[in-house]
């Protein structure tokens, strides 16, 4: 009979969210020019706090010759298949535009003084992790998610709020528990053992959009000796749905013979 495993959590390849930071202008010649900012060093750059999504500010000019009234709208030329962008106001000139998938966008500011409309384009890209991530600090939680940066404790758990979106495990709450192998209640990795201690299964929580780009990538390591890490070499099996959020799965993946320690390594996933 073997030792009971031991289970503990590595994490690697931790990063911000982020969108394109640089500052996109073109000037068109009929006088419409349409342009982003993100107000460099502010502390939601490229997030904003309890919205689900990367939000980017819009702005632009335009101006009339003849001084003509004009009417202005904004709108989304191309982008990713089947991703929306919504605008704080479609109709003024300055706006905000908020994105919840990664990929490239082409926008349109379109001017109309009654003698036929002009437009000018800016291409923004959007960091597909920034969007998950996003939209899951926008989720609902035990207490207001304010501190959102991917690698902050605000719940003070010695879980960082990147781990607690691998593991979907409240990061307002100190809830480090063992997870339930049924689906009911999320928490840390587990040793199981189904025939009375003598082989174990590590289990664990998992996102179902694992491995795309902008969610987790889960890499179970087993050691004997605590120096040596070698990844599975098995792929996680799915036991069950979780209970408590449907974006994510128990899975399980079985200790080689003769080791004791497993390390969970998480990544986002490029």
């Amino acid at each position: 009979m073997m030792a009971l495993p031991t289970v503990f959590l590595a994490v690697g390849g931790i990063v911000s969210p982020s969108a394109n930071a640089a500052n996109d202008r073109a000037i068109v010649p009929l006088n419409v020019s349409y342009f982003r900012s993100v107000p460099t060093g502010h502390p939601h750059e490229d997030t904003s706090p309890g919205n689900p999504g990367v939000v980017v500010n819009l702005n632009g000019d335009v101006s009339d010759s003849d001084n003509d009234l004009f009417t202005t709208n904004r709108s989304l030329f191309s982008g990713p298949i089947g991703a929306t962008v919504i605008f704080g106001d479609a109709s003024a000139i300055d706006s905000t535009a908020t994105f919840t998938q990664g990929g490239t966008y082409v926008l349109l500011l379109t001017a109309d003084d009654g003698y036929g409309p002009i437009f000018d384009e800016v291409t923004i890209t959007v960091n597909a992790a920034s969007a998950r991530y996003n939209t899951w600090t926008g989720g609902t939680f035990d207490k207001p998610f304010t501190d959102t940066e991917p690698n902050s404790d605000p719940d003070g758990d010695s879980m960082t709020n990147q781990q607690e979106f691998a593991f979907g495990t409240d990061p307002t709450l100190k809830n480090g528990v063992p997870l339930l192998a049924d689906g009911s209640l999320h928490g840390m990795p587990v040793a199981t053992s189904t025939d009375g201690g003598i082989s174990f299964d590590c289990y664990f929580l998992r996102r179902k959009d694992h491995a795309t780009s902008g969610s987790m990538t889960y890499t179970p390591q087993f050691s004997s000796d605590l120096l040596s890490f070698p990844a599975s070499l098995i792929d996680p099996a799915v036991v069950v749905e979780s209970l408590v959020d449907s974006a994510y799965e128990v899975v399980k993946v079985p200790y080689p013979e003769d080791t004791q320690f497993v390390r969970m390594k998480i990544d986002v996933t490029p």
